[in-house]
């Protein structure tokens, strides 16, 4: 994904195509907050001791701060306006998301409930769209199998 700067100096998207375009983004990174059901949530002692709690936080802040830009982009739409301002700030809290994921997937997770919450991201509806290339498949099945190799050393 371009730098900021960059994008702002770059040929412009059509107004209409990337309203479309931020507008899926958004409602995508919605659906997958929903998708993660209560069950998996960490207990207190899970998530002091397991790394993948820590890395899953950073994914859902930069989900949030990425959503807030996203409104702040469609309300300078609807006013006829989008500053270079926003729009560097919407590259750059959707550069963050994909890094903070990118971070996540390779993150081993220590614990079983880590391990169930680190796979309703991985799962959820939306997740990756937009967001992480398709290569991105091999470090997460790595992942899994550094998981299950670990818990079947310690059966």
């Amino acid at each position: 994904m371009p730098k900021p700067t960059a994008a702002a100096n770059a040929a412009p998207m059509p107004a209409s195509s990337r309203r479309v375009f931020l507008k899926a983004g958004a409602a995508l990174g919605s659906v997958a907050a929903l998708a993660v059901p209560l069950a998996v949530l960490p207990k207190a002692e899970a998530a002091e001791a397991d790394p993948v709690f820590a890395a899953l936080a950073a994914v859902r802040s930069a989900r949030q701060e990425r959503a807030r830009l996203y409104r702040k982009l469609d309300v300078e739409h609807s006013a006829g306006h989008i500053s270079a301002e926003t729009d560097a700030e919407v590259m750059g809290s959707c550069s963050a998301y994909s890094a903070a994921l990118r971070r996540t997937v390779r993150t081993v997770p220590s614990t079983k409930e880590g391990m169930q919450a680190w796979l309703a991201l991985v799962w959820a509806p939306g997740t990756w769209e937009g967001a992480i290339p398709e290569e991105e498949v091999r470090p997460i099945l790595a992942t899994v199998r550094a998981y299950h190799v670990r818990e079947a050393a310690h059966a």
